[in-house]
């Protein structure tokens, strides 16, 4: 017997359970929600000690640039 129908014969037979236990596992993760942070800043996605990374901000301290908010 494959896998697959093993699956299939469990979610046939126990199907309240299978629910019970898939509404478990996203109440889960779904608890781990508010942990996420995304960082959209394209200079944040470069290593600090890249060369391009490291000229831009000698060149931003140089001639005191700030980023712009729109």
């Amino acid at each position: 017997m494959q896998l697959r129908d093993r699956v299939v014969e469990l979610s046939t037979r126990h199907p309240k359970t299978v629910a019970l236990t898939n509404a478990v596992l996203f109440l889960a993760a779904a608890s781990l929600m508010p942990r996420i942070s995304i960082d959209t800043d394209p200079e944040n996605m470069l290593p600090a000690d890249q060369g391009a990374r490291v000229f831009h901000n000698e060149v931003k301290a140089e001639f005191s640039l700030h980023d712009m908010i729109v």
